[in-house]
């Protein structure tokens, strides 16, 4: 972020003031907490995506300690919850244009992905793995998740019944975390000390993202203009949300917490996630972009500005 040094004699001209505003279309966010109202009051409560209708998919534990998920779409929660006495958990990562939601299920043993569309469960299980997430899916119905097998976790990509098998060249483990309507995947991945790092993977080319000085770094969601977003860990091991855009970072912070995570991001650019508040308990939040006062505006207030001090300069 850049600002100006305004000149000693503070002369301010319409140039000066304008080169004060940050770059970049927008420079800050307005945050508001998602929380799934469940009568017994959450532990915690995850927002994990958002799509460009604003319908939001997340999850929830509640005083038992099952997880759930949710969508919230028109001001409504609904609780989803894969069928079954046996799982202990559903968690809702991600949800396209027409509504359809991939997450993933299972108890202390198992572990499996699912789709939802409308009513319909679909259950999602990478052939001989011991375990499989279902983490994004586009508005073709290709999903990316992850698996693990003998040799360890794995990213994979769905389409039309076929999957494939993503391994960031290598790393010890990978995990295909999202995948955009223009086939781009992002994700994450583990070198050989463990360390984590997110990757765009376009047109069959990988590309590590790793925040500026970050310890670690993961990419979660990637929308159709190519921004990421994830979670990045500083050396004294705060998270925080960021974007990756057009080749810059941005960290994104919800005011006040003790950490952030970014989850989710759509074609305008809206952000969901989850915070940490003081007392530990974690909740979900919306941000929006907030765009930079306009050109005019500014323009007028530097007029001001500068009228005002010549005002004062005659009278002196």
């Amino acid at each position: 972020m850049k600002y100006v040094l305004l000149s000693k004699n503070l002369q301010l001209t319409a140039f000066t003031l304008l080169l004060l505003v940050p770059a970049g279309s927008f420079a800050s966010y307005s945050f508001t907490t998602i929380d799934y109202p469940d009568s017994a009051a959450p532990v915690w409560s995850y927002a994990s995506d958002i799509n460009d209708s604003g319908q939001v998919v997340g999850r929830y534990m509640d005083d038992t300690g099952k997880g759930h998920g949710y969508l919230f779409s028109e001001d409504i929660f609904s609780s989803v919850d894969y069928p079954g006495p046996s799982w202990t958990y559903t968690y809702s990562w991600a949800i396209n244009n027409s509504g359809q939601i991939a997450g993933y299920y299972g108890n202390a043993t198992e572990r499996h992905g699912f789709s939802l569309s409308g009513e319909a469960f679909t259950s999602i299980d990478y052939p001989e793995a011991s375990q499989t997430v279902a983490t994004d899916l586009n508005d073709f119905g290709e999903i990316a998740g992850g698996y693990t097998d003998k040799s360890g976790g794995h990213g994979f990509f769905l389409s039309e019944g076929l999957f494939s098998t993503i391994d960031y060249q290598g790393s010890l483990e990978t995990e295909a975390s999202s995948i955009n309507n223009n086939g781009q995947i992002a994700g994450r991945y583990w070198d050989t000390s463990w360390k984590s790092h997110g990757y765009l993977l376009s047109e069959e080319v990988f590309e590590s993202i790793d925040f500026p000085e970050a310890a670690e770094t993961q990419a979660h969601r990637i929308n159709d203009n190519g921004s990421v977003v994830g979670r990045y860990w500083d050396a004294l091991g705060k998270a925080h949300g960021y974007i990756f855009s057009e080749g810059s970072y941005t960290a994104i912070d919800f005011p006040g917490a003790k950490d952030t995570e970014a989850f989710g991001i759509n074609n305008s650019g809206q952000v969901v996630g989850r915070y940490m508040d003081d007392t530990g308990k974690a909740h979900g939040f919306t941000a929006s972009p907030v765009a930079p006062e306009p050109v005019s505006s500014i323009l007028f207030l530097a007029g001001g500005a500068a009228l005002g001090w010549a005002g004062l300069r005659k009278r002196a």
